[in-house]
């Protein structure tokens, strides 16, 4: 899931942004996760996912002190991966970013992303076993032959999650 900020992402938008896979941002973009200044906890998952993504200093200076942040901000610390300059460039990229990944084969996209979101929960070992299991899962699907024989046909592959 790609995530696209344009101007203001504050309390549960903020929190809803955490679960995403990938997050862009245009360069007004403003952040913030005010829960606690309303005497309230943030519950959409923000104390959990957030801490992943910058650390749990960095969470607690959000959640606690009710920072608000700009892009620039947000990038340096490693909540957002990207910013675009304005809303038209934001929407291209982020669609492009999107079709990127569409356009691979359903499984082995599937299973990265199982095995990065599993990194942060796991050991090394755990991982490394986690990407054997899913390498030999892909090796001879449908889908994995299909993107070999397209690339060598230099076409564009045609996937059937298969």
């Amino acid at each position: 899931m790609v995530a696209a900020v344009n101007g203001a992402c504050y309390g549960s938008g903020f929190e809803m942004i955490t679960a995403c896979d990938i997050r862009l941002a245009s360069a007004d973009a403003r952040f913030a996760i005010p829960e606690t200044c309303f005497g309230l906890a943030p519950d959409m998952g923000g104390t959990q996912r957030l801490p992943r993504l910058v650390g749990p200093g960095q969470a607690k200076r959000l959640i606690l002190a009710c920072e608000e942040i700009d892009a620039q901000e947000a990038l340096q610390m490693g909540f957002i991966e990207l910013i675009e300059k304005n809303y038209e460039g934001l929407q291209a990229r982020a669609l492009k970013l999107a079709q990127q990944i569409a356009n691979n084969p359903p499984w082995a996209v599937r299973f990265g992303k199982k095995a990065i979101n599993a990194a942060a929960d796991s050991s090394i070992a755990g991982g490394l076993l986690l990407e054997q299991i899913q390498s030999a899962f892909c090796c001879g699907t449908q889908d994995q032959n299909e993107a070999v024989a397209a690339f060598f046909e230099k076409r564009k592959p045609v996937f059937q999650d298969r």
